[in-house]
């Protein structure tokens, strides 16, 4: 009976053991893979970025949807384990992100978005909008002050302003604007 207990117990400390080794590699795998992530620079990632664009736009509308559907047969097949990873290793890069990417990321899923639901509705994009409100320019405070014709004054010597549509007039003592009679 002592032989069978000591030998239960030989093989759940074995048992243990080797789960934690098994632990302790998968660990350092995973944490390979991030320093290889890290390591790639900035430039690698746009590359790699454009080169997946430039690919899904050339795809055609059935290979797009047969891209899609692999993808949800893939998402399907995976374990609650694997997805649970998955969804970790998602909220780790995220909080790993700084605001202005962050920031970037919502504009460019925002625009992403937008462009779909255009195309889906057959509309033009917004961009054009967009671009056109960012090449106005903003008026300054000396826009908005009416010009001063300085050739006249008012009857008690005020200075005598132009309107917005060419009228004269000059500002009273109570604040409020008198214009002058263009008849003379």
């Amino acid at each position: 009976m002592k032989r069978i207990l000591a030998g239960l117990v030989v093989f759940l400390c074995l048992t243990t053991t080797l789960d934690t080794l098994a632990q302790a590699a998968r660990e350092k795998v995973k944490k390979e893979k991030s320093d290889q992530k890290k390591d790639k620079t900035d430039a690698e990632k746009a590359a790699a970025k454009a080169e997946k664009k430039a690919k899904k736009a050339a795809m055609t509308d059935e290979e797009k949807a047969a891209a899609k559907a692999e993808k949800k047969a893939k998402k399907a097949a995976m374990t609650d384990d694997e997805k649970a990873a998955a969804k970790a290793e998602k909220k780790a890069k995220k909080a790993a992100m700084t605001d202005e990417e962050k920031a970037a990321a919502k504009a460019e899923k925002k625009a992403k978005k937008a462009s779909e639901k255009d195309e889906l509705n057959g509309k033009p994009g917004k961009k054009d909008k967009k671009e056109k409100a960012e090449k106005e320019v903003k008026a300054e405070p000396a826009d908005y002050k009416a010009a001063i014709d300085k050739s006249q004054k008012g009857p008690g010597g005020e200075t005598v302003y132009t309107g917005p549509r060419g009228g004269k007039y000059y500002i009273t003592k109570a604040g409020n604007k008198r214009y002058l009679s263009s008849i003379k």
